[in-house]
């Protein structure tokens, strides 16, 4: 079986997050750890991070031609984080990745949830989601969060992500959940069924 990677967001004790490299064989290695900050709560709550969720027959992730992440049927999420993002949003965002009902049931009618059909996910940092597009002709990513906080809560949806998936359903299969690489120029494909695409907001 091949060996896949994932972040894994851990709180530790001295007051730092710790943000660890863990592969599917068990092996696991940190990768660096920073102060602890809990960020203020937004006072806009029209818009709390940005999910572009897609159901997908499939998806990968290639980096510098080498594939970091591919899935079977199941759920390709695009996510941007904005500086007014905060760990209240990714807990309510990792909730609802998961429960979000967009699979045909018997009845052809959306009503099975990623969990319900044991599929898989695939989560892409996407910065340019971020993206003031109201005026003029270029984006402006003014509102984008900086490349640490945007890191930070990313890896902490993934941890919330796993650990809530695994203990609503027991046997999910191997890899279920896989990333994309933050800050990476990657190169994603994917096979779109419906298209169904959805801008989840919480």
């Amino acid at each position: 079986m091949s060996e896949y990677s994932y972040k894994l967001f851990m709180r530790l004790k001295n007051g730092y997050n710790a943000y660890l490299n863990t592969t599917s064989t068990g092996r696991r290695f940190r990768l660096f750890s920073i102060p602890y900050t809990k960020y203020a709560l937004p006072t806009d709550l029209s818009r709390i991070m940005i999910a572009l969720l897609q159901r997908v027959n499939s998806a990968s992730v290639t980096v510098n031609d080498e594939k970091v992440a591919c899935i079977p049927q199941g759920l390709l999420v695009l996510l941007g984080v904005e500086k007014k993002d905060d760990e209240v949003a990714v807990d309510r965002l990792a909730e609802k990745i998961l429960k979000y009902r967009v699979f045909a049931d018997a009845a052809d009618k959306m009503n099975l949830s990623v969990l319900d059909i044991k599929g898989s996910v695939l989560m892409v940092p996407q910065f340019t989601l971020a993206a003031d597009t109201k005026k003029g002709l270029r984006p402006s990513f003014s509102n984008a969060a900086d490349p640490e906080k945007g890191f930070a809560l990313f890896a902490q949806l993934i941890d919330i992500m796993r650990v809530k998936g695994e203990t609503m359903v027991d046997d999910l299969p191997a890899n279920w959940l896989q990333t994309g690489q933050f800050g990476a120029n990657m190169a994603v494909e994917l096979c779109n069924d419906g298209p169904v695409t959805f801008n989840l907001t919480v």
